[in-house]
């Protein structure tokens, strides 16, 4: 499955940055492709992965690079997606601009 019929399949009609986050976790080859293997696995941990995997999941959708470790940059911009997604399929208009120093902070916390 490639990305525009993941996209279809879930019902994500625009382009948001952040289904290809999520194809990337899924894609744990890296070749652009989700194979059924990388997709049972992903089904698997959502369905009935511990904490623990589910968690490292959602840390490789904010770590594209998969390097192990997340910059601030990357952060914000992972939140800044999630909340176009959330507000587009909400219909309602949020402010993404936030101040810097206030997901810093946040930041700062979980490192």
């Amino acid at each position: 499955m490639n990305l525009e019929s993941f996209k279809a399949m879930y019902g994500i009609l625009g382009y948001y940055s952040i289904s290809d986050r999520i194809f990337k976790a899924i894609d744990t080859s890296g070749e652009g492709l989700i194979s059924l293997e990388e997709y049972l696995c992903y089904n698997d941990v959502l369905s009935f992965g511990s904490q623990t995997e589910k968690t490292l999941f959602t840390f490789n959708i904010i770590d594209l690079n998969r390097r192990g470790k997340v910059n601030f940059r990357e952060f914000k911009e992972f939140w800044f997606d999630f909340i176009e997604l959330c507000s587009q399929a909400l219909n309602l208009h949020v402010q993404t601009h936030v101040e810097d120093e206030n997901l810093e902070f946040i930041f700062g916390e979980i490192s």
